[in-house]
């Protein structure tokens, strides 16, 4: 058991930090204590807290806030979170709060904000990339998941008491769902970006005329049309791109970093099945070979690849499996992706963003 960790019956009360505790109710394999989906800190250095036992309650008390557990409870909804001083009341669960909240208000901030871990799943060790052969050999119960477990959901609820102080809320979220990664130096430059069926010759000349009236291009993105009918699949345009390879070459010889975008389609697989991420691992590890800089992980109107259980959408879902490929396949380097906005409370570990469409002339 961790410091800060007080079992109560089904229900587990986690002291994380002085503005920040867990409480969490004993699932089908028990309480969890892997990094999921959500969550990638574990290891918490508990401020000081005291254990009071009361003849209806117990309480766990710090200097900013009181948890209170009736004796008896074997589910969250009547756990109350108050301030020790003056009793006044942060926060309870008469429903489980949201997975995806609105994010505090800075102008109104409130004492306490809460995000539920749901749907609670815990990665493997290779997270979103091809599970390895032997693992694949083996007896693991979740081989057809690719290593993902799935089977020990349960509430599992994070609340903030950040008393106004959104810092210490920033400070807390980011440790506890993982920190923003900082982009390469080149993805801080100039973008070109324009849905058109580019050929070769003529990204490369569009790069020359950069160069000629002196703008400082730093990025090209090749929209969809570097592939046979622009969705779906990894077959080159042949009439646009008859030598992919020297392309990407001729357009580093430039100075230009190179994005292609990608509408994923399912291709008749389940999201986390070993074929599916075979699929996509092969598909976009065969550009970044060449000498692809990063992917565009774009919406596809028609069809998605949906994410692995409901709750984690098609947008959260593509932006951790395109970073864990392109960061799988070069470990030396600072990844980056373009992906398609998500309100999931995980989102913010896979920059970069696209907003959406605008125009733009050289004038």
């Amino acid at each position: 058991m961790r410091k800060g960790e007080i079992i109560l019956g089904r229900l587990r009360v986690s002291v994380l930090s002085a503005h920040l505790v867990r409480l969490e109710e004993e699932g089908p394999r028990g309480f969890e204590d892997r990094p999921t989906f959500l969550v990638v800190e574990r290891d918490w250095s508990a401020p000081d807290y005291r254990v009071e036992r009361h003849r209806d309650a117990t309480h766990v008390v710090t200097a900013y806030y009181e948890v209170i557990v009736p004796n008896g409870a074997s589910t969250l909804q009547h756990v109350l979170v108050r301030s020790p001083a003056s009793g006044k009341p942060f926060w309870c669960c008469p429903s489980l709060p949201s997975a995806r909240p609105a994010w505090p208000d800075p102008a109104h901030p409130g004492y306490a904000w809460s995000v539920a871990d749901h749907p609670r799943v815990a990665p493997p060790a290779w997270g979103a990339c091809p599970p390895p052969e032997d693992y694949l050999a083996s007896a693991d119960p979740h081989r057809a998941a690719s290593g993902w477990d799935l089977t020990n959901g349960a509430p599992d609820v994070y609340v903030f008491i950040h008393l106004g102080d959104l810092a210490a809320w920033r400070r807390d979220f980011l440790r506890l769902t993982g920190p923003i990664p900082l982009p390469p130096l080149w993805a801080f430059g100039f973008w070109h970006s324009l849905y058109y069926p580019y050929t070769d010759r003529e990204v490369l000349q569009t790069i020359d005329q950069y160069r000629a009236r002196d703008y400082p291009l730093d990025v090209f993105v090749v929209d969809t049309d570097w592939r046979v009918g622009g969705s779906g699949g990894y077959d080159v345009e042949r009439k646009y791109y008859p030598d992919m390879a020297a392309f990407i070459q001729e357009a580093h010889a430039r100075h230009a970093r190179l994005v292609f975008n990608d509408h994923p389609q399912p291709n008749g697989f389940q999201p986390i099945e070993p074929a599916m991420l075979k699929f996509r691992s092969e598909g976009l590890t065969r550009f970044l070979q060449m000498g692809l800089d990063a992917w565009w992980y774009d919406f596809n109107w028609v069809e998605i690849i949906p994410g692995p259980v409901d709750g984690i959408d098609k947008g959260v879902w593509g932006q951790k499996l395109y970073w864990d490929i392109a960061a799988a396949f070069h470990p030396e380097r600072r990844p980056l992706l373009m992906s398609m906005r998500s309100d999931h409370p995980a989102s913010h570990r896979y920059p970069i963003w696209w907003t959406g469409d605008i125009p733009t002339t050289y004038e």
